[in-house]
């Protein structure tokens, strides 16, 4: 089902509130630093935990680990465990504060969707536990007029990244790139791309820029849940870094 999170995002480095008193992230923070540009403010308005059972290990995409298809394979407890964010990249006016350059021209508000698709297994040793691992994700303008969208594409094609599956070139780029100011971010975008697998995806006619890891980032010890209450209505969990998060199912249309 899908649950909506009733508590406030738990993102690490909050840079403060909004004026409506939404919490402020970078999109870096938000997203595995994987989007650039990284250092966009960005508020959030509301998080989504989508849950579905996945039935055969056959449904599940390429790069998730053959051990957790192994694991998953007939035992009924694998699921899938996606978090969407609905998310406002912030005018450099309502934040009160020195911007970047890339914040700095954007011409009013953008509102965009961010999500991190993902899947949970039962820890083998502990009950009440969910290994989470991280897969893929995307992110997409969620104004469907043509000024927005033209405003989203052009602040995110003018940071693309050329992708390599091969780390060796990968490596290459960064030697070349080094670590001065303004290259400090590709150069961390390139590195992600070696430790993480991180494949980018072209971005697509509406905007929508998706990306997926052959290393996912989780498992067994590494990312879980504790879920500390559980009823048809309200879920109560504790994360592996002691984040709380409280969801509610979401109603469904008949």
């Amino acid at each position: 089902g899908t649950w909506v999170s009733i508590s406030r995002p738990t993102y690490q480095s909050c840079l403060g509130t909004n004026s409506d008193g939404e919490k402020l992230f970078s999109l870096g923070r938000m997203s595995f630093d994987i989007y650039k540009p990284s250092n966009l403010i960005c508020s959030i308005q509301k998080q989504y935990n989508t849950i579905s059972s996945v039935g055969d290990r056959h449904e599940l995409p390429p790069y998730v680990p053959e051990y957790l298809k192994k694991q998953a394979n007939g035992s009924g407890n694998l699921k899938t465990h996606n978090i969407i964010a609905a998310f406002t990249i912030e005018h450099p006016d309502d934040i009160g504060e020195e911007t970047s350059k890339e914040q700095s021209i954007i011409k009013k508000p953008l509102k965009g969707i961010l999500t991190n698709y993902g899947y949970t297994l039962s820890d083998p040793l502990i009950s009440d536990r969910k290994s989470i691992w991280f897969t893929g994700g995307t992110i997409e303008p969620a104004d469907n007029d043509s000024e927005s969208i033209e405003e989203w594409k052009k602040l995110f094609s003018a940071h693309a990244i050329e992708t390599s599956e091969n780390p060796t070139e990968i490596r290459s780029k960064i030697d070349a790139e080094g670590t001065e100011d303004s290259e400090t971010e590709t150069a961390r975008d390139l590195a992600t791309k070696i430790f993480l697998g991180a494949i980018s995806e072209p971005m697509m006619e509406d905007g929508t820029i998706g990306f997926h890891l052959t290393k996912p980032i989780g498992g067994h010890g590494h990312a879980y849940c504790d879920i500390l209450y559980l009823d048809d209505e309200i879920r109560v969990m504790r994360g592996h870094s002691g984040s709380v998060y409280v969801f509610r199912r979401e109603a469904m249309d008949d």
